[in-house]
């Protein structure tokens, strides 16, 4: 029902705050995304058909900003230069991006713990999707504002820093959590 902030430990509590830093990665995923499938959707349009006025276009902006991410998704699964293995990390993002907006905090603070260590990995998981589908759409804004593509010493860690940066309150949490799964010899 509600949410006892003085029964949750420490240790809840910095999973918390890696949740919190999960959402900002979710967020800058989206925001990337539409972004980068709206520019292109736009530009197709003003190719193909043109717009009338000014309003029109940025109505058509609008509109396009306000579309659910999903849809985004589909349409530019159907319409653009984008790979079939892009298009299917696009949508696990979208779907780790759901899990994280909304699951991951009340499974993290609510859940027994003995399922804890099988739900913290998932949480990993969707953290590690994201951030990689993340670089990809970054990669793509990148390229639609510069002109040219993103040097390396941006992109080829990516994944990995922000992974790092989202788990740094809670690693002391993971190694346990592996130690423990870990088989005994």
């Amino acid at each position: 029902m509600w949410i006892e902030p003085d029964k949750i430990s420490d240790l809840r509590s910095r999973l918390v705050e890696a949740l919190g830093r999960a959402t900002c990665l979710a967020q800058n995923f989206e925001h990337n995304c539409k972004y980068v499938l709206m520019i292109y959707e736009m530009g197709h349009k003003a190719d193909d058909v043109g717009y009338a006025t000014s309003e029109e276009m940025w109505s058509h902006s609008a509109r396009l900003h306000k579309r659910a991410l999903h849809k985004t998704i589909e349409t530019a699964a159907g319409n653009f230069r984008v790979s079939s293995e892009e298009i299917a990390l696009l949508f696990d993002a979208k779907n780790s991006r759901n899990y994280l907006a909304h699951s991951a905090g009340i499974h993290l603070i609510h859940l027994p713990a003995r399922d804890f260590a099988s739900e913290l990995q998932t949480f990993c998981d969707h953290i590690h999707v994201l951030a990689v589908a993340d670089n990809l759409v970054a990669s793509w804004s990148f390229s639609i504002q510069e002109k040219h593509v993103p040097p390396t010493h941006r992109t080829a860690d990516y994944p990995q820093k922000i992974v790092d940066w989202i788990l740094h309150p809670i690693e002391s949490l993971i190694l346990k959590s592996q130690q423990t799964a870990a088989p005994k010899q």
